[in-house]
Formats: C-alpha cells, structure tokens, sequence
C-alpha cells in the first residue's frame, strides 16, 4: 500500500501438492506500481515460499495471450513460455479466451532468483520514485 492505496493482488492457485505444482496468478495491479518493481518482488517472495519452504517443483503462471503487459512481466522474471491453449477459458461475458503459459521449475529456480533480485536491487520502494 501507498498512502492507503492498495498497489495491487496475487496469489497462489490450483495447488497440485502431489504433483509438486502451484500456480501463481489472479494478478493486478495499480497503474501507479508499474514499473516500481512491486510486481517482481510479488513474484520473488512467493516463488521463494513455493521452492524453499513448501518444496514445489513447478511454480505455472498463465495470462491472456492477447495481455502483452503481462507476457512481458512473466518473460522478464524470467518464466519460461510453454504454449498457448486456444479458446482455454471462458471470460468477460462469454468470451473465449486463449491462454498462455509460463512455468519456473525448480531447476531453473537459483538463476530465476538471481536475476529477480538483481532487477530490484535499484528499484524504489513504491510510492518513492
């Protein structure tokens, strides 16, 4: 929050424990923390849980494919891109929507947090810029 003002929302999702699977998402967040690094410190303080205090080996992220935005995001954590589900779910009033999927597994877990923490190692805190 930023002077009372919520900056955003993610959570975890469809939690496969036996498989070793979770999924991050159900993500937005405030114009005003774009670009601030919010998100990325979001994603590194719940990947870091999932890995190394829960023991996933598979943290899934998925999005619109139309959302550039958040392709982008999950590119630059970096996630890595799986495919796209054509006509995966439906949304906003009974619209189709394809999918995109993005994966970090446990192999790719220490670059992957390397290069999290690097990117917020010069970014303000929100409401600081």
């Amino acid at each position: 929050m930023v002077g009372g003002v919520p900056l955003g929302s993610t959570s975890y999702g469809n939690v496969r424990e036996r498989d070793g699977v979770v999924e991050i998402g159900n993500t937005w967040l405030s114009p005003a923390a774009w670009g601030t690094g919010a998100n990325a410190e979001a994603k590194l303080l719940l990947m870091e849980h999932a890995f190394e205090h829960e023991g996933f080996r598979r943290v899934e992220f998925k999005t619109d494919s139309l959302n550039d935005r958040s392709r982008a995001a999950l590119a630059a954590l970096p996630a890595q891109f799986e495919g796209a589900f054509r006509k995966h779910m439906i949304v906003r009033d009974g619209e189709r929507r394809d999918s995109a999927w993005y994966a970090v597994i446990d192999d790719d877990w220490p670059a992957v947090k390397a290069a999290l923490r690097e990117r917020l190692a010069g970014k303000p805190a929100p409401g600081q810029r």
